[in-house]
């Protein structure tokens, strides 16, 4: 039996604390492991638990876990926190740390300072490390920890996963239903869930769905923020303001904004409500987003070239051209490396145009993307593969391990 320790958040809408609860309830069903967990402090001091995000349930159970007795110790311990703290668990007899590289390099900011308080310590010093090994959610980030300084034999990949029993496409008579509870009827809905940073592609997402609005003028765009976490209606307020007055008018009277944290299932209900999902990143580490819209039928206007391009086909998802750079801002607020996409926005707002008028596509992804996903990329599948490499004896025979070539 492996014994595993899980050092990590729970109960906050923060994405580390999402996959780490939907990773506790996978683990727990399995009989070869013993489970326990150890929270961590937040990586904001005004975050605080929110009950409600998976069914009751479940909640009890993770809480119910418990940390490794006193004297006791783990096969392995799991880190699943910010800043990155990566040094050898005294508890454990190997260490895996969780990150993602959103800009395609591990950014100082996530590793914790000498001393231990806040980020800001050397990302490339502490990768070189093998006091731990790194595990992370896509090839691109992978890719990111290596290019930081840690060793391709140390970084195992293992995508995410989605609840098939949360996230799944409507019956016509419920997708109804939802459209009405929403107000969406007759109106052709673009959804986006996320923090609204400049790197979830707010500038484009905003200004493409505004020139898309122009010419069709019956869309809507519903975005669900998570305002307990961050201030997302200043974001959002901040890039309005920067729109052409006539423009940001448009926009304006179009959002629907919701901000308030709301539940797995309640979020699932927008993704099957909406007609479809937007996303022109200019940097991400997975994009959960895009694998739980696929799982309701919802298709996906994304970004080329990242880490959705490892969980999608062309049956549901449009890609929107971009090229790769970087320059000295980026650089200078981010470190030596940051790559971030630059969205073609005249492809973006041709992708949004076929997608309001291509019924054949919309129709496709309805069936295709539930079929896909769900046979590859649900929590079974993540944890299945990230125990493999828990319990690797030989790397180069592990899969999670040999993600170059995935």
């Amino acid at each position: 039996m492996l014994r595993l320790l899980v050092e990590g958040w729970r109960f906050c809408p923060n994405s580390f604390s999402v996959l780490n609860q939907y990773q506790l309830v996978e683990l727990m069903k399995r009989r070869d492991v013993a489970l326990f967990h150890r929270d961590v402090p937040y990586d904001a001091k005004w975050w605080k638990w929110e009950r409600g995000l998976l069914p009751p349930d479940q909640e009890a159970a993770i809480e119910g876990l418990k940390d490794l007795p006193a004297g006791e110790r783990a096969d392995v311990c799991l880190r699943i926190s910010h800043p990155y703290r990566i040094s050898r668990s005294p508890d454990a007899d190997r260490t895996f740390v969780f990150g993602t590289a959103e800009l395609g390099i591990i950014e100082d900011l996530k590793i914790p300072r000498p001393g231990g308080e806040g980020g800001g310590g050397s990302a490339r010093e502490a990768l070189a490390t093998r006091d731990a090994s790194f595990l992370t959610c896509s090839k691109w980030s992978a890719h990111g920890f290596v290019r930081t300084g840690a060793a391709p034999d140390n970084v195992a990949m293992v995508h995410l996963g989605f609840d098939p029993n949360a996230f799944k496409p409507p019956t016509f008579v419920q997708r109804d239903a939802l459209r009405k509870k929403f107000g969406w009827e007759g109106k052709f809905v673009f959804l986006n869930v996320s923090t609204l940073s400049w790197y979830k592609g707010i500038h484009p997402l905003l200004f493409g769905f505004g020139l898309i609005a122009q010419k069709f003028p019956n869309t809507l765009l519903a975005i669900k923020g998570a305002d307990s976490l961050y201030r997302m209606d200043d974001r959002l307020d901040g890039v309005l303001n920067a729109m052409p007055t006539g423009l940001r008018a448009l926009v304006k009277e179009r959002i629907r904004y919701v901000g308030k944290t709301l539940s797995h299932a309640e979020v699932a209900e927008m993704y099957q409500a909406g007609d479809c999902y937007l996303t022109p990143y200019h940097g991400e580490g997975f994009n959960l987003p895009v694998l739980e819209a696929a799982a309701c039928g919802m298709p996906t206007i994304a970004t080329a070239g990242g880490p959705t391009d490892e969980f999608t086909t062309p049956d549901f998802l449009l890609p929107i051209k971009a090229t790769t750079m970087t320059n000295p801002d980026l650089e200078r607020s981010h470190g030596p490396g940051a790559i971030a996409f630059r969205v073609d926005g005249d492809h973006l707002v041709a992708q949004m145009e076929r997608a309001i008028q291509d019924d054949s596509f919309r129709t496709r992804a309805f069936i295709a993307g539930p079929d896909f996903v769900r046979a590859r990329f649900t929590w079974k599948h993540t944890v299945d593969k990230m125990l493999d490499a828990f319990t690797a004896t030989n790397r180069a025979s592990c899969p999670a391990f040999n993600w170059k070539g995935a």
